[in-house]
């Protein structure tokens, strides 16, 4: 394994660059212990790809190949596997659900071995560079890109919006309600479509940039890979897995934001209002169920 430290850079500039090269790349923003590090993945290698529930199982197959990996306790990664899982691979888990999933003709899910990383810790202000092979080749590729990185364009973002229809969406609501009445269920997550057709073709990584900026949170991602770009701007990690322990921090509730003394006053009402504390206090309370079902009996 090799560990060079670098200067600084941009790391979204690396994807604008080659993003064969550099397919994904995960940033953390606010720098704190639990956001502190941002990881370029680089030079993806074999990949495992599932298009339909029936070719295999996909997290078998996934377990399988990541039996010998090994980690550098100092560094988040140290060469590994990239998964990308779409909603609709409970279809696997849950065959029930499959007739109600969504059909698109992405893949259901992926995994890309990885070798190599660019990684910058927030914390000591230092960016590495990560091979787990040695290989120098690599290596100074990456050296050589670093002095051909230039700055993402800030291009203007045009394009159409369109939505789901409102009357499905309100439809979904008595139906969830009455659900809810009936004792079913007692949490519902309903979601509502929204589109964005660009009027002229868009570098990905000039999105994402343009996401950052506007909607500034403490996790993001670009991922482009198999024809695909996803662009994520978002203040939830789900969950994180770090020395055997698992951690999950769920996020609800929103507030405007306010002017000085007002700002300190909005953040007061919204942590102490009944109801937001009744949603995260339910929140909680599911993903203390969904722990128990995976982690050692009476540790959650």
């Amino acid at each position: 394994m090799a560990i060079l430290e670098i200067q600084k850079v941009d790391l979204a500039s690396f994807c604008y660059l080659n993003k064969k090269r550099y397919p994904f790349l995960l940033e953390s923003v606010n720098h704190n212990e639990n956001n502190r590090y941002s990881i370029l993945f680089a030079f993806p290698q074999e990949d495992i790809i599932l298009r339909d529930f029936s070719d295999f199982d996909f997290l078998n197959e996934l377990e399988s190949q990541c039996v010998n990996i090994s980690q550098d306790l100092n560094l988040p990664f140290t060469g590994g596997w990239f998964v990308y899982l779409s909603y609709e691979l409970i279809g696997q888990i849950e065959p029930t659900l499959v007739s109600k999933l969504n059909k698109s003709n992405l893949p259901i899910a992926y995994a890309v071995k990885i070798p190599t990383a660019v990684i910058t810790d927030n914390h000591l202000k230092k960016t590495f560079i990560v091979d787990a092979d040695d290989n120098q080749n690599r290596i100074n590729q990456i050296l050589s890109d670093v002095k051909a990185l230039e700055n993402i364009p800030d291009e203007v973002i045009l394009g159409r919006i369109s939505e789901e229809n409102e009357e499905k969406f309100t439809g979904g609501v008595k139906s969830s309600l009455d659900y809810i009445v009936a004792g079913d269920v007692f949490q519902v997550n309903l979601s509502r479509k929204w589109s964005y057709s660009l009027s002229s073709n868009q570098e990905s990584a000039a999105i994402y940039n343009k996401l950052k900026k506007v909607n500034p949170a403490p996790f993001s991602a670009l991922i482009q890979y198999e024809g695909f770009s996803i662009i994520s701007s978002s203040p939830e990690r789900l969950f994180s897995v770090n020395h055997g322990i698992l951690e999950t921090r769920p996020i609800a509730g929103t507030h405007p934001r306010g002017k000085g003394r007002l700002d300190a006053t909005q953040k007061e009402n919204l942590i102490s209002h009944p109801k937001e504390i009744a949603e995260h206090v339910m929140l909680l309370d599911l993903e203390r169920n969904d722990m128990g079902r995976v982690c050692e009996y009476g540790s959650v």
